[in-house]
């Protein structure tokens, strides 16, 4: 079909070998609780103050960015049983996605666990194309960025590795309805709280679409982003800079 790529369905084939804490404590949960579908929400943090500076420190939610992370918060108790369906919630290490994951956490009834990491920083994921004049030269900082989306993304974004349920035990009865409840898949629900730039390669990455189409996307603070993605490793974008927990005069970028 023309120059269109088509799918590769050994995507993330060998990104389970990561030594990494998450990954190999996520990968033992979904193959105890049978997971084949997992469903990764992105929320991009809150309004921010002092964006140009270089301090982390001063770049904390203003007041409008505490608003929108709790209307956030709270459409995600909605939809998640209270909390009670959410797996995990990961946020990046930086201030303004500290603090939005701390508010969120708040609004949810039952607390998941929650993870911090630095894997899931701001950054340049590659050069855009098309690429503005004010772009900032790509230098070997921005490439160490590069390099710390992709990993982020081997670790944060690969297929669930369940959906191979343990028959019961020979000779032990079992009722019809908790044999379909034990075959049945089940997904999990995750969490992430980070910022524009990683969301937007990732949706990309995830879709098999050119990551240096990312500058062409612009999520809203506190905007919603959902990709599902199950054990064949069939990915589909649900959602993306969803919006609805806000009033038009609370949507920033």
């Amino acid at each position: 079909m023309g120059g269109w790529q088509r799918w590769d369905w050994d995507w993330d084939d060998g990104y389970g070998s990561h030594d990494d804490p998450v990954l190999r404590d996520r990968i033992k949960k979904e193959k105890r609780d049978n997971i084949e579908v997992r469903e990764l929400i992105f929320i991009r943090h809150g309004q921010y103050a002092n964006m140009h500076s270089v301090d982390d420190d001063k770049m904390h939610l203003t007041s409008m960015g505490r608003k929108q992370a709790t209307a956030i918060g709270k459409r995600l108790n909605y939809l998640f049983g209270e909390g009670s369906s959410i797996t995990c919630l990961y946020n990046s290490n930086l201030l303004r996605a500290r603090q939005t994951a701390d508010i969120i956490m708040d609004e949810l009834r039952f607390k998941p666990k929650r993870v911090e990491s630095e894997l899931l920083a701001e950054g340049y994921p590659c050069i855009p194309d098309p690429c503005p004049g004010s772009f900032v030269p790509w230098d070997v900082e921005a490439k160490v960025d590069s390099d710390r989306m992709e990993r982020a993304f081997q670790i944060y974004c690969t297929r669930p590795m369940g959906g191979h349920a343990d028959a019961p035990e020979k000779g032990k009865k079992i009722s019809p309805s908790a044999m379909a409840a034990m075959m049945a898949p089940k997904s999990s629900v995750e969490i992430h709280v980070c910022h524009g730039n990683l969301i937007r390669f990732f949706l990309l990455r995830a879709l098999q679409l050119p990551p240096s189409a990312w500058l062409r996307l612009s999520p809203h603070h506190s905007s919603m982003t959902w990709i599902s993605v199950n054990k064949d490793g069939v990915v589909t974008a649900r959602c993306f800079g969803g919006t609805g927990h806000l009033h038009p005069n609370e949507m920033t970028q």
